[in-house]
């Protein structure tokens, strides 16, 4: 299955719209925002069920690029990208640990995310 994605103009009277490989922040023609917009019908050939086992059996495997907690969903990504051309350190997927302590003081039950186990080795945490 092909998928497609683009950027569109917020502004119902414009709608403009330009390639996701584009450098664009804002439309040209009007200067509204720019949301992604992607072919839903296509999509929606594929039921719930068949993306969660698509994305399953693509999570962590050695399968390149869709080993990636990110590029795993390439068709809700970018799906338009040529596999050849995507530069993956195998991110996102990062696995949250319990913060127990942390989460006692403020009295929520917290969880944290250290980016210092990743490919990239950024020295970041991340609290949810």
């Amino acid at each position: 299955m092909s998928y497609r994605a683009w950027f569109q103009c917020i502004n119902p009277q414009c709608g403009a719209t330009y390639p996701l490989n584009s450098i664009v922040y804002h439309c040209t023609k009007c200067g509204s925002l720019l949301e992604v917009q992607h072919e839903l019908k296509a999509l929606a050939r594929r039921d719930a069920r068949g993306w969660m086992k698509l994305f399953e059996d693509r999570y962590k495997s050695n399968l390149w690029p869709y080993g990636s907690g990110v590029w795993g969903k390439k068709e809700w990504i970018l799906p338009e990208v040529n596999d050849d051309n995507v530069v993956s350190l195998y991110e996102g997927s990062t696995n949250l640990f319990w913060a127990e302590r942390f989460g006692k003081v403020i009295g929520l039950r917290t969880f944290g995310s250290s980016s210092a186990a990743t490919p990239t080795a950024a020295h970041s945490r991340t609290w949810a």
